[in-house]
């Protein structure tokens, strides 16, 4: 809790912006301007804590069953596996699949069916054959007529693809038969079938009609977030590796330097609290101008007394 308020956790919310400071609320936030809202917020039952087609809490004190959640690509809501719409034993294993559309957004996004051959099958996990994840991936472009953003081959809505200088024939996906009606399930996909999505004219539109052209992204997936995320380094990470780089000397100096200006601005803060006021951003530039103007250990004049 914090102020009286529940805090949740919503995990990736696809171009969501803080509708705090906006005219959205009646009140508006002290410490950052009036700003437009973002018109591209979605909100959900998500922003109520509630989750899944059951709308339940997670974790749901009144459940004894133990399941994980899971979120679907598209809604970006978190379902429990035994609610997806699959198989009576769950949905199959982690191992086998990277991504998840919802049953409700497949219903709602009927294209995503002509795609189901990219899907872990289900006979797979009746079966419990182990899946060999590289060759599923190698799969995934062959199994789409059309070639990825990427591929020399680019496919078009008027059923022929263009290879260089020579015409050759090809089908968009959409243009074949519908594939059979069953129960609408939700599809888990593996690592790599978004280049599987066939990029030609026609598909191209109906990408944005539908407003999902974001699923021929490969840079939307939260693999490729987690990804960068690891390449880069954290603020305290950099911080280290630049203090190693000095000498002993002015190591001690900087951390000294430091800890006197976190004291001070402890102290500073601490009379915002007593007197209840809020801290805009002129105070902070002005405690850190102040601080310049009253550095204790200058560069060349060493390090304490005691630290000798």
């Amino acid at each position: 809790m914090y102020q009286g308020h529940s805090l949740v956790e919503l995990y990736t919310k696809r171009q969501f912006r803080c509708d705090c400071g906006t005219n959205k609320f009646e009140s508006y936030c002290k410490l950052e301007p009036k700003k437009e809202q973002n018109v591209e917020n979605k909100y959900n039952q998500n922003f109520a804590g509630l989750y899944c087609t059951c709308n339940r809490p997670y974790p749901d004190p009144e459940d004894p069953v133990e399941d994980c959640m899971i979120q679907c690509v598209v809604c970006e809501d978190w379902y429990h596996g035994r609610h997806t719409g699959v198989w009576q034993g769950g949905p199959p294993d982690d191992s086998t699949y990277a991504e998840m559309v919802c049953a409700g957004c497949v219903a709602r996004l009927p294209y995503l069916q002509f795609y189901s051959g990219l899907a872990v099958s289900k006979l797979v996990r009746e079966e419990d054959d182990a899946v060999n994840v590289e060759e599923k991936e190698e799969d995934v472009a062959k199994e789409s007529e059309c070639g990825g953003k990427d591929d020399p081959v680019a496919c078009h809505g008027d059923g022929e693809t263009k290879l260089d200088n020579n015409t050759v024939s090809s089908v968009c996906p959409l243009t074949k038969p519908a594939p059979d009606s069953h129960t609408t399930t939700s599809m888990f996909l593996p690592m790599g079938w978004r280049s599987g999505l066939c990029k030609c004219s026609s598909c191209s539109k109906l990408y944005l009609d539908t407003k999902t052209t974001f699923l021929t992204e490969e840079v939307d997936t939260v693999h490729y977030y987690e990804s960068q995320a690891g390449e880069r380094k954290g603020v305290l990470e950099q911080g280290m590796e630049a203090l190693g780089q000095l000498d002993r000397v002015k190591q001690v100096e900087a951390i000294h330097s430091y800890n006197n200006m976190k004291e001070n601005l402890m102290e500073y803060l601490a009379k915002f609290a007593d007197n209840k006021k809020v801290v805009r951003e002129d105070d902070i530039k002005t405690f850190f101008e102040g601080m310049k103007g009253n550095k204790k250990f200058k560069s060349g004049g060493g390090p304490p007394p005691s630290c000798k």
